[in-house]
């Protein structure tokens, strides 16, 4: 999907009837300072739940598994610790 700027990244938000979408892309950063962390920030600063009372949100990679068994457990545990703050403020 392209981005503002042109240029072409993995993830995305788009609105269908009450919900609201956001596609992310579990192998690129979510971490402080990452350019996906600051457009998932904004993105989610636009949503009106009064409008689009249901967030959903999704990505490749479960947030919550035993990622020990694959051998990556560090990518998971980044992720999780990346993201669920973030989706704990925004409900």
């Amino acid at each position: 999907m392209p981005s503002p700027s042109g240029s072409q990244f993995l993830w995305y938000s788009t609105v269908k009837g009450s919900a609201f979408f956001i596609q992310l892309n579990s192998d690129q950063s979510l971490e402080p300072g990452s350019t996906q962390r600051a457009w998932l920030l904004s993105t989610l600063a636009t949503v009106d739940r009064s409008k689009t009372p249901w967030l959903i949100v999704s990505l490749h990679r479960p947030l919550y598994s035993d990622a020990s068994v694959l051998g990556e457990f560090s990518t998971a545990y980044n992720l999780t610790q990346s993201l669920e703050p973030i989706l704990f403020e925004n409900r």
